[in-house]
């Protein structure tokens, strides 16, 4: 009964568990940041003064979120008939005007670090990156139930997947979530294990040419298929933790899989079909990174390392396909709590 109070029916949820664990966050954030600043400047670390700057835009996020979304549970009115909403959208682009602002910062402080270059406490330096990435994580992870409900909150979430240097737990760190588990993964054509030393992950079957002096995308080898049973109980699995039955994982992420060839040895197997077809910029984005690898463009073989890039760029792909029924969900409350100017007239 106390979580049924905590949530609206519309799907809109601001309840108070979230708001508590925000605000907790902001002063934990907050109070890391400043220690963190201290110790940079005690080790002349240009590197933790910049991941407190990062960190202080994370706490100015989580500030802007937490007013967002006490401030849009307010009710509309005939003044403000599309209620307080809005906010959520003004707070996102304030975030995303400090990460700019943040950028030029540390251009400036690296530039002035060349001209003037100190010793950096190397012990110091690490001890407080791996404390720094613990309460990310963590954050991350108690921030993750309510967060489907909130517009920052989401809006972190999708800049996260985004960025590809960026580990984000459960998609490409920490344990897998089920339904991206079973996605992307490297296989042994006919099975077995790989044997990157006898050139099994060399990526040979046309994904990209030199011409003109720019890489220009292939053909390739893609095989389409239907989703393994194994496949099919994964992905249930997992969206069941999303509050998705099985059709509705399927219509995010396609009703078929594709495997996607590095060579006649090996392939990415349980590709979405959806996750394949995906475009950024106009460009089918996994089809334009395979362009790049190919070996004759690449100039060598890929290692085992640098094959699983691949695993964790379907996986982010797929994870943000899985949001889009929440983000619908954001669309269609917004909607619904607007006021008919038509009831003034």
């Amino acid at each position: 009964m106390a979580e049924h109070a905590e949530h609206s029916h519309d799907g809109h949820v601001h309840g108070p568990t979230t708001g508590r664990k925000m605000w907790l966050s902001l002063i934990v954030t907050i109070l890391f940041v400043i220690g963190e600043a201290t110790a940079g400047v005690v080790s002349h670390s240009l590197a933790l003064l910049s991941d407190a700057g990062h960190n202080l835009s994370d706490a100015l996020a989580l500030g802007l979120a937490a007013f967002a979304i006490w401030i849009a549970q307010r009710p509309p009115s005939a003044q403000r008939t599309f209620g307080y909403h809005r906010v959520a959208i003004l707070a996102a682009l304030f975030n995303a005007g400090s990460l700019v602002a943040l950028s030029i910062w540390i251009g400036i402080e690296a530039y002035q670090h060349i001209l003037h270059p100190e010793p950096v406490g190397g012990a110091l330096m690490i001890g407080v990156a791996l404390v720094a990435v613990l309460m990310n994580t963590v954050i991350a992870l108690a921030l993750a139930g309510g967060a489907k409900h909130s517009l920052n909150s989401r809006a972190e979430q999708v800049a996260a997947l985004l960025d590809v240097l960026r580990p984000v737990p459960g998609v490409t760190s920490s344990a897998i979530r089920p339904e991206l588990r079973v996605l992307g993964g490297i296989a042994k054509i006919g099975g077995g294990t790989l044997d990157p030393d006898a050139g099994e992950l060399v990526v040979n079957v046309n994904w990209g040419y030199r011409a003109k002096g720019s890489v220009m995308p292939g053909n390739g080898r893609a095989i389409e298929r239907p989703w393994a049973a194994s496949e099919l109980a994964a992905l249930e699995e997992g969206g069941a933790a999303l509050g998705l039955d099985l059709s509705e994982v399927l219509g995010c992420l396609g009703a078929t899989a594709f495997d996607v060839y590095l060579s006649r040895h090996a392939c990415w197997s349980g590709v979405p079909s959806r996750a394949w077809s995906y475009t950024m910029g106009g460009y089918r984005a996994f089809k334009k990174w395979l362009s790049y690898r190919e070996s004759d463009v690449l100039g060598r073989d890929r290692s085992p390392a640098e094959a699983r890039e691949a695993t964790a760029l379907v996986r982010r792909i797929a994870a943000l396909l899985l949001l889009e029924p929440q983000l619908d969900a954001n669309y269609a409350a917004c909607t619904t709590s607007t006021i008919s100017l038509a009831s003034f007239g």
